[in-house]
């Protein structure tokens, strides 16, 4: 049993001979475990290693919710949620889709992030600032030609098989207790290769199109300002530039007119407030900007053909989900 050999020359002799598996078997000697542990060993030197978070701010994060818990957030990170197991209902802004087992949902910093469990659920959570390079080709600026005619609905994508092996080892690390902030920054890196080789870029240009682009700050800053901003003139100044270099920047960063996007996520926003809300529509008004019920009511007739309460009707009508109750912050397990 001491006998040693090479794997590659176990190989070279396997197909030499067209006897593989058969010598596999006979010159790899079989594995002893030396003891029953299957965790992580001498934790106390790593949890007090300084590297050490037991709540990292950038990594991966594992947790559960009941069926019909409900969770939400603005979230402080870019984020990508992989379903492990269990069927999520998820809002992003004021999108909102199903989300299986082996599939994923990516949700951009500052946006608003709503999850509720149609089943038990456990998925994990990928959180960063900035993409991170494993490959000088994973730049996203470079997928910007991509983008071009993309209708971004933050829609789900599938695992794909590598993926999936890859996240069965990050949850394995997290239920043993592995929390080290280079661990987590080496696995981010590794998980944006995989994004890197196993989906085309237009599947990456669609996922991740809030990232892409040459500005990254400017999509940022245009994204945590633009619900505050009734005008163009008032998000350009919120953002720190004068008028004519602004709509010139926004153009080529996505893709259409300041005055059209903003008007498209207004709309958005209303569509998803009375589809939810049953407050009374002097609130929702307000809620939404609007300096009066009156001023809200037109709007709605120019935009969608219909008042508010005949809009609101129309969309409790259609609407495919029901969220149920409010958030419970109390809800969310946290594996680790």
């Amino acid at each position: 049993m001491g006998y040693y050999c090479p794997l590659w020359k176990i190989v070279y002799i396997a197909k030499a001979k067209n006897h593989y598996s058969k010598l596999i078997r006979l010159m790899v000697p079989p594995f002893r475990r030396q003891d029953n542990r299957t965790g992580l060993l001498y934790i106390e030197e790593h949890t007090s290693c300084h590297h050490y978070a037991s709540n990292p701010h950038e990594g991966f994060r594992l947790f559960t919710l009941n069926a019909g818990d409900i969770t939400e957030e603005r979230l402080e990170k870019n984020t990508v949620i992989f379903v492990v197991r269990g069927i999520i209902e998820y809002t992003m802004n004021t999108f909102v889709h199903t989300l299986k087992s082996k599939e994923m949902a990516f949700f951009h910093k500052c946006g608003e992030c709503r999850l509720r469990a149609q089943t038990e659920s456990t998925f994990l959570v990928a959180m960063f600032e900035n993409a991170l390079q494993g490959c000088d080709l994973m730049d996203l600026s470079t997928l910007e030609t991509y983008c071009k005619g993309i209708s971004y609905r933050a829609d789900p994508l599938d695992v794909r098989p590598k993926m999936r092996t890859f996240l069965k080892l990050i949850c394995g690390y997290l239920r043993d207790g592995a929390n080290c902030v280079l661990l987590h920054e080496l696995k981010l890196r590794e998980m944006f290769w995989l994004f890197r080789f196993y989906y085309t870029k237009e599947e990456l240009a669609t996922f991740f199109y809030p990232l892409v682009g040459e500005d990254y700050d400017f999509k940022m800053k245009v994204l945590q300002n633009f619900e505050k901003a009734r005008t163009v003139e008032q998000l350009s100044s919120m953002v720190g530039m004068s008028l004519t270099p602004f709509y010139k920047r926004f153009l080529a960063e996505f893709h259409e007119s300041a005055g059209s996007w903003m008007r498209k996520q207004r709309n958005l926003k209303i569509k998803f407030v009375l589809s939810y809300s049953d407050a009374p529509l002097g609130e929702v008004a307000d809620e939404l900007g609007f300096s009066s019920q009156a001023q809200f009511s037109r709007y709605c007739k120019q935009n969608f053909g219909l008042t508010p309460s005949g809009f609101r009707n129309l969309l409790k009508s259609k609407q495919s989900i029901i969220l149920g109750g409010g958030w419970n912050p109390n809800s969310l397990k946290i594996i680790s």
